[in-house]
C-alpha cells in the first residue's frame, strides 16, 4: 500500500530525472571520447556533426539547419528526427535501469527512516511522524 506507492513514486521520478538528462550525457561522453574531433567547433556545431556522424556523413558534413541538412554530400536529408534518435541514445535502458534503482532506493530509505523514526519514538525521544 503505502511504501509501493512511495516506491512507484521514486521510481518514476528518477527515471524521468535521468530520461530529460539523457541527450546532455550522450552529448559530454561523446565529447570525451574524441576531444580532437570537436575542437574548434562551438556547442551547436559539435552536436551537428555528432548526428552527422551517426548518420554516415564524415566529421563537420551534414550540419543540420532548418530541419534540414546543409550539406550535399553523405550527410543530406539530416533531419530533426535523426537528432532525436541520435541524442537518445540509451534513453530506453537507462529510463528502466534507474526506474528499478529509484524505486528500490527511495523505497527502502523511506520505509527505514520510518521504522527508526518508531523505535525512537517508544523511548518518548522524538515526536510522532
Amino acid at each position: 500500500g503505502q511504501y509501493a506507492r512511495l516506491a512507484f513514486s521514486g521510481a518514476v521520478c528518477a527515471a524521468l530525472g535521468h530520461g530529460v538528462l539523457t541527450p546532455l550525457d550522450v552529448i559530454k561522453t561523446k565529447l570525451q571520447a574524441d576531444p580532437e574531433r570537436y575542437e574548434g567547433l562551438g556547442f551547436g556545431e559539435a552536436v551537428q556533426d555528432m548526428v552527422a556522424g551517426d548518420s554516415g556523413a564524415g566529421a563537420r558534413e551534414g550540419r543540420v539547419q532548418g530541419g534540414q541538412s546543409t550539406a550535399g554530400g553523405p550527410g543530406a536529408g539530416l533531419s530533426w528526427p535523426s537528432l532525436a534518435g541520435s541524442l537518445l541514445r540509451g534513453l530506453d535502458a537507462s529510463m528502466a535501469g534507474y526506474f528499478v534503482a529509484g524505486g528500490l532506493g527511495f523505497g527502502t530509505t523511506e520505509a527505514c527512516r520510518r521504522l527508526l523514526l518508531r523505535s525512537l519514538e517508544v523511548d518518548g525521544s522524538v515526536e510522532a511522524v
